[in-house]
């Protein structure tokens, strides 16, 4: 999970804890409120209903009906007179006359005291019950009773939490999209600093970030722009040490390689012995800067058409095959994009593996170069007809001067495999080393483009792309 979503998670979380210690209470503050405020009116419309039932009363039994039946959600209403004997009933489920003193409340409205209660009936549930006394002239002259359904209480408590709930949801939307941009405005700085890293690690060694935002920013900012610049000071003088390294130790051994030459000519055998030595340590010192260079990260944007590569490197190596009596041929599979990889390390590690095929497999054999596709990387197959590689070695030959036991006395620096592996990790690829049946060496490099390239196709020799000698 990421810096940002973790912030998010984090933000998000205490503000649902907060929300709900808040609304929980809130809630149940609300479904109270809802209750006492539903009894509140139900007892100002029984009061209502009792300061009309005299006037209701004069004018006749029909109009003490209509009143009772006036608001058909109340429920039931009905109404006594002070012997606690019904006179009017809203549902008519009683018939007037009806002595009411068995009920509780009738008595206590009858002496002055307004009830309210919940009662639960067989047939309609529980129900609020507010009982008030009807007032004449001072006088108490009978009592009105109303009951409700409670449904009605609770819907009004859904309604209200409903309210709640959605309050409770957009605070927790707007608190997200906050946490999102603020999360936003804190990793921006952390992403920069990764894409800066990321470019200096692919050989980008002028990007910089910039120096601004949180004070904790700006210092890991200055630090990797510091670190930056050091690097390609010491990157710097490293190139410088290659070219003059390159030069100051060849030219020496130009030098000493002539007059051994010149001792040749009489046939002494400590000069043939000293050009062979000296060719050696040619190649030595050749091998070594070609090491020591791969230590140097590339430059970003270069890439190499692998189809020509392969091509070009079996022909460099066409005439040795031809005179070792050995064959050496190129295919390409299928038509490859070019290989986010540099010309010359590629050509390094095919030179390389050639060179090791050649040398290590008998007269009459067969080195094989291939060149296939597989998703987003470019495969570039080196097989030989040798005598393979023991299956305790195939680590330890990629080690610098490690040469395997199958080499026997044959003379080599011990150094080719490393600089195979060397100069294709340089370009984020890898090398896979398989012995069954001779050796064979898988180079993965990645595509520079997910689409075949417009420009020049894999160039592939005629016939089955083979050059014999």
């Amino acid at each position: 999970m990421t810096l940002r979503a973790r912030l998010v998670v984090a933000f998000v979380y205490l503000l649902l804890l907060a929300i709900i210690a808040l609304a929980l209470p809130l809630g149940i503050n609300v479904a109270r409120r809802a209750s006492s405020d539903f009894a509140v009116q139900l007892t100002e419309k029984a009061e209502d209903i009792a300061a009309e039932v005299p006037a209701a009363q004069r004018q006749g039994d029909a109009a003490l009906a209509a009143l009772v039946r006036r608001q058909p959600e109340l429920g039931r209403v009905i109404v006594v007179d002070d012997d606690a004997t019904l006179v009017a009933d809203s549902t008519g489920r009683r018939p007037l006359g009806t002595d009411y003193r068995y009920r509780g409340e009738i008595p206590l409205a009858l002496n002055g005291q307004p009830t309210r209660l919940e009662r639960t009936y067989r047939n309609t549930g529980t129900q609020y019950v507010v009982a008030t006394p009807v007032v004449e002239d001072g006088r108490i002259v009978g009592a009105v009773r109303v009951n409700a359904r409670i449904e009605q209480v609770q819907q009004r408590i859904r309604e209200r939490l409903a309210v709640l709930v959605a309050v409770s949801l957009t605070v927790l939307a707007v608190g997200t999209a906050v946490a999102v941009a603020v999360a936003g405005s804190l990793t921006r700085p952390l992403r920069r600093l990764a894409t800066t890293a990321g470019r200096l690690g692919q050989g980008d060694l002028s990007a910089r970030v910039d120096e601004d935002g949180q004070a904790e920013v700006v210092e890991v900012a200055a630090a990797l722009n510091t670190m930056a610049d050091r690097i390609e000071r010491t990157l710097k003088a490293q190139r410088d040490f290659l070219a003059n390294a390159s030069h100051q130790l060849r030219t020496p051994l130009t030098g000493l390689r002539l007059r051994l030459e010149a001792l040749n000519v009489t046939g002494d055998p400590n000069a043939r012995a000293g050009l062979a030595e000296v060719d050696r340590l040619g190649r030595l010192v050749g091998d070594l800067l070609t090491l020591l260079r791969a230590g140097v990260p590339p430059a970003a944007g270069d890439t190499t058409d692998a189809g020509v590569a392969g091509q070009e490197a079996v022909d460099r190596w066409a005439i040795l095959a031809g005179d070792r009596g050995q064959r050496l041929t190129f295919r390409a599979v299928t038509e490859c994009p070019p290989l986010a990889v540099g010309e010359q390390d590629l050509e390094i590690a095919l030179d390389n593996l050639i060179e090791n095929a050649l040398k290590y497999s008998p007269t009459g054999s067969t080195v094989t170069v291939t060149l296939d596709r597989d998703g987003e990387h470019g495969v570039l197959t080196v097989a030989d007809d040798g005598p393979g590689i023991a299956d305790d070695e195939r680590d330890a030959v990629f080690e610098r001067f490690y040469r395997g036991r199958s080499g026997g006395d044959l003379p080599g620096t011990g150094l080719g495999l490393a600089i195979v592996r060397e100069a294709v990790q340089r370009w984020g690829g890898s090398v896979a080393l398989d012995t069954d049946g001779g050796t064979r060496v898988t180079l993965r490099l990645p595509l520079a483009a997910l689409s075949p390239p417009a420009a020049s196709p894999v160039r592939e020799p005629s016939g089955v792309g083979t050059l014999a000698n």
